[in-house]
């Protein structure tokens, strides 16, 4: 089935300032910076996990819904994609609510994902805390991460200070390491892109993160590692925001110590989707879109439009 497409092209104006900041009336403005992706016109991309958090498989075209303003409309192409070839920023934080012994698991669990994927997948390593440091560019070459990995510094607090360290806010600015290694994204040649973020705390994540994922076309895929006194001391908004980015996007997320012996469920989380393609009534609307499931009041669907982009949002 040939793929229709449309372009949606998002120009931002320049400052008002300008002149004010030093340019000089003679000299040209630079040209406004512009975001241009293309959205495979009414696909949705879509992930679903069972009442325990995990990814469920083997689902017919049969046992969903899309509605749309309410109303069921006929799904026209339906594909449960396997092993999808991607482009993957890892990012671990590095910030004060990650234990030393969290950022070594975090080490471990990141060497082991990146040789269970595929020869052709490319991945981007980062280490975050109030700024991102990219430990090598984006590549296909294993030796490369592992390299990276063990430049990443163990940093975090001495594991016999974790439960006092946990009562503070993390300093880890998660929104903004994702935004950077969106922008590095860009050069990959994967329609797929999947931001996995590694954090105990997921601070200053929130709608303007939500939006820039959307517009890249990016999934946002999360492992918690252990913070129960950090999430009552937050009343959980950092886990809740991190939540309601993931589902929104698309993306999964999992528990740290749940995962670290079961590396292939996170690899299936990344490369696995069902592709959902169906008739607008309105193909101009902009009515919100949402999936369903007959029969399955216990799962949940995580979906995103499908996007292909290659430009920055900045």
């Amino acid at each position: 089935m040939k793929k229709a497409a449309s372009s949606v092209l998002i120009g931002f104006l320049t400052c008002s300032s300008f002149f004010a900041a030093g340019q000089q009336p003679h000299q040209k403005p630079p040209p406004d910076p512009l975001f241009e992706a293309t959205v495979l016109a009414n696909q949705l991309q879509v992930r679903v996990t069972d009442s325990l958090g995990k990814l469920v498989k083997g689902l017919e075209q049969e046992d969903f819904i899309v509605l749309e303003k309410g109303r069921p409309r006929p799904i026209q192409l339906f594909e449960e994609v396997e092993n999808a070839g991607v482009a993957l920023s890892i990012l671990v934080d590095v910030g004060s609510n990650m234990s030393r012994d969290a950022i070594r698991l975090a080490k471990n669990l990141v060497f082991d994902l990146v040789h269970l994927l595929d020869p052709e997948d490319q991945f981007l390593t980062g280490a975050y805390g109030k700024d991102v440091h990219f430990l090598h560019e984006l590549t296909e070459d294993r030796r490369v991460v592992s390299e990276g990995l063990r430049n990443l510094s163990t940093g975090g607090r001495p594991s016999k200070w974790s439960r006092l360290g946990n009562l503070w806010v993390s300093n880890a600015n998660t929104g903004y390491a994702i935004d950077e290694s969106l922008l590095k994204l860009t050069k990959t040649r994967h329609t797929d892109k999947v931001v996995l973020v590694i954090s105990a705390g997921f601070g200053n994540l929130g709608l303007a993160t939500l939006d820039h994922l959307r517009l890249a076309g990016a999934q946002l895929v999360t492992v918690s590692m252990d913070n129960k006194l950090g999430n009552i001391f937050s009343l959980g908004g950092d886990q809740t925001a991190q939540r309601r980015v993931v589902q929104q996007t698309g993306g999964i997320g999992f528990s740290g110590r749940t995962i670290a012996d079961n590396i292939n469920e996170l690899r299936t989380a990344i490369k696995s989707y069902y592709l959902v393609g169906f008739s607008r009534a309105d193909p101009e609307g902009k009515a919100n879109l949402t999936v369903k499931l007959r029969n399955h009041p216990d799962y949940t669907v995580h979906q995103a439009p499908r996007i292909r982009s290659n430009s920055s949002f900045y």
